[in-house]
């Protein structure tokens, strides 16, 4: 009976197994890794003659299968093939579907639905496609076919190998997984985002619909009274306040940051949500409608009100603009600015983090912290001197004093004994030189 395939003592697929192989070469030094060293990765269980002669095996197959190569030079020692770590490549076509998948769903921080995942693939139908679709399905359910159908059916957009393939990784992954579910509109649990394990989310920038999410799922666990929607607007608050105080630490107005090109191009994009653009054009109509009742009360003309309309026409799209759509966001889970932190995408709070030099990843949870992903800040040490020295005995000194004017126990008063001699020690040797 062969023996089962486990990592680290965990059952694992055949798949998973080479996909294990596979990221313990890549994390060794120079890529590079011997059979003992790859049982080292896979666990203790593997360091028996049948586990050895196994693992050997299996490295002699993937390479024969174009998944690993040997070095030419040190024998004994496997590489990846540079196939295997390609985008779109992998040890398998599942193991290739699933690995496009993960990058899929990391891509947009950690959560992704399955709308958004299939859009990537562009495994959904558009336009008229979908329309038709539609209209066939409807009738495949009522019996009433039409000449033409048959040839719709047999080009399926749905009933593709690769929307099969996708479908079944998302059912069977173990490393996609669906731990945040919600009440559907069919009073029944469901999942609507796909999710990274917890481990790996910690290192990756949240939207705010999913930090809602995670933050009802939270609620309902713990069973708490009441909606969840409080928790979330303090959340958004408390991320917006982070975006305000890093732009105001660098004298920047909201004008300022929204003329900046990128961030202008982040807001415009965030504008052209379909919920975010209704409320722009919504607050448009009534400032609009504000300014046009003081011109009339004011005795303006037909055409001078007429005029100030045409000049007001797309100006929602403007840089004010933006800048006071970039204000409702950074007031957060407040009216509109509610709305703006569920719609913004991942790349809307890179931009924001990159153009102030804050950390994106700890900003989208309420933590302001500087960028320091860049290059290694090396710190000079400076070697001592007679000055610095002297500082450092006056700094002792000061110390010392404010031991002698506190009220001292014990610990005090043991304290203050050393300090005293040391004190005295460092002035006689001062007098002798």
């Amino acid at each position: 009976m062969a023996q089962q395939k486990t990592v680290n003592g965990v059952p694992v697929t055949a798949a998973a197994f080479r996909r294990a192989i596979v990221d313990a070469l890549n994390g060794m030094e120079d890529g590079a890794g011997s059979m003992p060293d790859l049982i080292l990765a896979l666990g203790p269980e593997w360091d028996t003659k049948e586990g050895r002669a196994l693992v050997s095996k299996t490295l002699v197959n993937m390479a024969a299968g174009g998944k690993l190569k040997r070095d030419p030079e040190r024998k004994g020692l496997y590489r990846v093939h540079g196939n295997v770590n390609r985008k779109g490549g992998g040890v398998s076509s599942y193991d290739a579907t699933e690995q496009s998948i993960v990058e899929i769903i990391r891509d947009a921080g950690g959560f992704a639905t399955w709308a958004e995942i299939m859009e990537v693939f562009d495994e959904r139908p558009h336009g008229e496609e979908r329309a038709e679709l539609r209209a066939l399905r409807k009738r495949e359910f009522w019996k009433n076919y039409k000449p033409g159908d048959e040839k719709l059916t047999r080009f399926d957009p749905y009933n593709t190998w690769g929307y099969k393939q996708i479908n079944n990784v998302l059912r069977t992954s173990e490393r996609i997984r669906q731990d945040y579910p919600e009440i559907g509109g069919t009073g029944e649990w469901a999942c609507k985002y796909y999710n990274l394990p917890l481990d790996q989310l910690n290192g990756l920038t949240l939207r705010g619909s999913v930090k809602a999410l995670m933050i009802k799922a939270t609620h309902e666990d713990l069973k708490r009274e009441g909606s969840y929607f409080a928790e979330r607007d303090v959340m958004f608050a408390c991320v917006g306040h982070v975006f305000a105080t890093a732009r105001e630490a660098r004298g920047l107005t909201l004008l300022d940051l929204a003329s900046r090109k990128a961030v202008y191009a982040a807001l415009l994009d965030l504008a052209r949500d379909r919920t975010i653009d209704g409320n722009n054009r919504s607050i448009h109509r009534a400032e609009t409608a504000k300014q046009v009742e003081a011109m009339r009360a004011a005795g303006a003309t037909r055409d001078e009100v007429e005029g100030f309309r045409d000049q007001r026409r797309g100006a929602h799209k403007s840089v004010e603009a933006m800048a006071d759509m970039l204000e409702r966001f950074e007031v957060g889970g407040v009216g509109y600015g509610t709305n703006l932190h569920l719609r913004a995408p991942v790349s809307f709070y890179e931009t924001l983090a990159a153009a102030l030099g804050i950390d994106p990843v700890s900003a989208s949870r309420g933590v302001l912290q500087i960028d320091t992903r860049g290059p290694r800040i090396r710190i000079e040490r400076v070697q001592p001197t007679w000055e610095t020295l002297g500082a450092r005995d006056a700094k002792r000194d000061r110390e010392l004093e404010y031991q002698q004017g506190r009220p001292r126990g014990v610990e005090d008063a043991r304290l203050l004994d050393v300090v005293t001699k040391a004190q005295e020690r460092r002035a006689t040797e001062a007098s002798e030189v």
